[in-house]
Formats: structure tokens, sequence, C-alpha cells
């Protein structure tokens, strides 16, 4: 089952259960306190949801969530604004994490590069707020901002306001 409609049944399962406990409490008290509990119980019900339906982002400060192969699948951005893929450039690029913090790039399946990296924490220009960043020994200018790191997904930017995003797809295990 996928992660999101069990998080889904959950809330609303919780949701039918607070509703059944407004029910009994409101039966119980008189019908003056009847709005007050109902105001509380919304109010319970709209922090839950607002707090299920933030984004995950797996970082943990290790480099344990980015290890794997990482397939491009587009970037896009700049001051002309430009997208691209694999077919419209015609490169296949890929990014391998090593446990030990070894990084290799890949175009058309032909290591182009390859080095350390480390993650640190860096104030974003764009947000302000402090964010991950893969920092690459041998290629600094390569140096990219995780603007998101899921199981399958990874979304990577450089930092310019004109600057390019690139989302990357883990591959699959082999």
């Amino acid at each position: 089952m996928h992660v999101t409609s069990m998080l889904h049944q959950n809330i609303a399962g919780f949701l039918q259960g607070m509703q059944r406990c407004a029910i009994v409490l409101c039966q119980q008290r008189k019908q003056s306190n009847m709005h007050q509990i109902k105001t509380t119980v919304l109010l319970l019900c709209a922090a839950v949801l607002f707090a299920a339906c933030e984004k995950p982002v797996l970082l943990d400060g290790t480099s344990d969530n980015i290890t794997g192969t990482w397939n491009w699948d587009y970037s896009y951005g700049g001051v002309a604004y430009q997208e691209q893929t694999p077919s419209s450039t015609g490169t296949k690029k890929h990014i391998t994490f090593h446990a030990d913090g070894r990084y290799s790039f890949f175009i058309n399946d032909a290591i182009s590069a390859t080095g350390t990296y480390t993650l640190e924490d860096k104030k974003c220009i764009h947000s302000g707020k402090q964010k991950k960043w893969i920092l690459f020994s041998a290629h600094p200018d390569e140096n990219r901002m995780i603007e998101s790191l899921s199981g399958y997904q990874l979304l990577l930017s450089d930092e310019a306001y004109d600057g390019f995003a690139a989302r990357y797809t883990r591959a699959s295990e082999k």
C-alpha cells in the first residue's frame, strides 16, 4: 500500500474518532458548551491535517539517504528559461553516491568525473533558510543545493537567482 494512502486512512480514522468523541461530549454537556467543543475539535483536526500534509524531506545530515545511483530526468531554469531532457539533449546522465563518501558522474554510461562528496548546511539565497548542500571535492562548480530528497526523487539546484534545477530519480536496485 502506498505511504500516502496509508497516511490518509490513518487521518480519516483519527477524524472519525474525534467526531465520535465530540458527539458524546456534546450529548453529555449543555447546549451552550457544544459550540466550544466543536471549535476545539475542529482546531485539533486542522492542526493534524496541516502536520500530515507537509512534504517529507529525508535528510538527517548523513550520506545514507542519497547513497545509490540517481538517473537524470530533466533540468530547467536560466535567464531565458530552458528545459532539457535526455531526449532533447541526446545525453543520458546519472550520479552514483557511495556510502564511503565517493561519487561518480556518468554521461552516456561512461564515467565523466569522480571524487568525494560531503553534505553541509548553508544559507539559501532564495529563501534565506538553511538547506543541505552536496559539495563535490574535485568539481566545486558542480556543488548543488538539495531542494528535496525522498526515497525515489532528488531535486538539486545551483545557488543563483537565474540558476538551473535538475531532477533525478533513484535507479532501481538490480
